[in-house]
């Protein structure tokens, strides 16, 4: 479930900050001693079916840039959901460690602090999101509906006490995102009826009904027709020798709760490295997307470029 690009922060003074910066900043930020902010982190529900309490679990995955001298403790919280992706004034919180009383529900106290760093951050397997995700999901009333992660200190600041997080909006594909696994792969069957097959057919995940090499869950990933041993290949345009760009088709991740598509390139075949600067642009929110990727660098001299999307 990747994160969305309305994610933003707000002030203590109910300001919108950073609604389109590559980094949001759960802190106090700001001249004169700054101001504090809560982050707001936004993702759309997807699909489950009209099941209760889907998920069986759920990580929040998110990226620190980097932290100021001494950043502050952090806590997570879920918001109620909603019709539309906009984050609100009345969304902050912060600076004092008595429990939110509104809709807000506490997933994990302290999940920045002091000594947590720099780096990719994940959310402790509690169970927590778990409960707030199948709350917010509501037996399929919450099906398409926003949900709001919060990131918002829980005790006074002094100073420029912050952390940076990736938002949704960087560059790259370091943005935050939640991976779960659900009670039924219920997208997955309901992909499924869209094709026929022979008796007998192999349609689990590992399965490959149409014998062209590749099983079933790549196909399913990467907008495929699993009946066909002639559609096989995701690419639809190869990488272009000046701006190093092509593009590649996969089923929408709010569908699949599926979005960590990497983009990986070699001059040789033999010294594969990610390139986690590229950016991926998808043509719309349809079943299947059309992503185009722009790759970060082109090496000048290069006689051969090669690429891959993994689906990890």
């Amino acid at each position: 479930m990747p994160g969305l690009n309305s994610d933003a922060d707000v002030r203590s003074d109910g300001v919108i900050v950073n609604l389109v910066e590559g980094n949001l900043v759960p802190g106090r930020s700001g001249s004169s001693g700054g101001i504090d902010r809560s982050t707001i982190l936004v993702f759309q529900l997807p699909d489950l079916g009209n099941v209760e309490n889907p998920f069986l679990s759920a990580i929040l995955g998110f990226n620190v840039e980097t932290v100021s001298t001494s950043p502050p403790n952090v806590d997570l919280y879920g918001l109620g959901k909603r019709m539309t992706a906009e984050v609100e004034a009345g969304d902050y919180y912060g600076e004092t460690s008595t429990p939110d009383p509104t809709d807000a529900t506490l997933i994990q106290s302290n999940i920045l602090n002091g000594s947590t760093g720099i780096g990719f951050k994940s959310s402790s397997e509690s169970g927590a999101l778990t409960a707030y995700l199948n709350a917010q999901y509501d037996g399929g009333a919450g099906i398409a509906r926003y949900v709001f992660l919060r990131l918002s200190t829980n005790a006074p600041i002094s100073g420029l006490q912050r952390h940076f997080v990736t938002s949704a909006d960087a560059v790259g594909s370091n943005g935050p995102r939640i991976t779960y696994t659900a009670t039924a792969q219920l997208d997955f069957d309901h992909w499924l009826t869209s094709f026929s097959f022979p008796p007998g057919a192999d349609l689990t995940p590992e399965g490959d009904p149409d014998g062209d090499g590749q099983d079933t869950r790549f196909e399913y990933l990467f907008g495929l027709d699993p009946s066909d041993p002639g559609s096989i290949n995701p690419f639809t345009a190869l990488p272009e020798p000046v701006g190093g760009t092509f593009r590649y088709t996969r089923r929408n991740p709010v569908l699949t709760g599926f979005a960590d598509y990497q983009v990986w390139r070699t001059e040789d075949l033999s010294n594969w490295f990610r390139d986690d600067a590229a950016t991926q642009t998808p043509d719309g929110n349809g079943e299947i997307q059309e992503v185009t990727v722009t790759l970060s660098s082109l090496p000048p001299s290069a006689e051969r470029l090669f690429v891959q999307i993994r689906a990890n």
